[in-house]
């Protein structure tokens, strides 16, 4: 698995920055589906850029991540929480959370009125969970979806950001 220091330099290699307009804009997108405002909690936040944009958009906004910290970032494991918001962001974080301790966390800890979700179903090149990231829990899109319902949250729209395999939820 990747250190943290390792971790944040590939993400600046990818252009994960707050500076970067083209990277906070994927999460601008993904805001104009949610038809609420008020709180937002981003777990697995990263450098913030869906805080930034939530922020601008009028959300009091919190993220929670164990690589970064600072500003409205609180440098902490969320699974030891229960988290309640009018909108959580869990944008390519599951992977990294084994799968029956996420799978008892969203279904006993997280209360929220939408839900955007985003989860790799993808495997490296060997066909394999990518543990150079930290992949452990690759599974596909239905399971999400069956997860989700299981736990409460009916599937309003799939969105293509701020990735391919974001979706959008609301509390039933």
């Amino acid at each position: 698995m990747l250190s943290s220091e390792r971790f944040i330099a590939k993400e600046n290699e990818m252009g994960v920055s707050l500076d970067n307009d083209a990277y906070v804009d994927i999460f601008r997108m993904a805001l104009k589906h949610i038809p609420t405002s008020g709180s937002l909690i981003d777990l697995g936040c990263g450098v913030g850029g869906m805080l930034k944009a939530a922020k601008e958009s009028g959300f009091s906004v919190v993220g929670y991540d164990l690589f970064h910290k600072g500003g409205d970032i609180i440098n902490d494991d969320f699974l030891n929480r229960t988290i309640t918001s009018n909108v959580v962001s869990i944008i390519e974080v599951a992977e990294h959370i084994e799968t029956k301790r996420f799978e008892h966390w969203i279904k006993t800890s997280l209360h929220c009125e939408y839900l955007l979700f985003s989860s790799t179903s993808t495997h490296n090149d060997k066909g394999i969970p990518d543990e150079d990231w930290g992949h452990i829990n690759i599974q596909s899109q239905q399971y999400w979806v069956d997860l989700m319902k299981d736990a409460g949250y009916t599937l309003v729209k799939e969105l293509e950001h701020p990735t391919e395999w974001t979706k959008l939820f609301k509390s039933t």
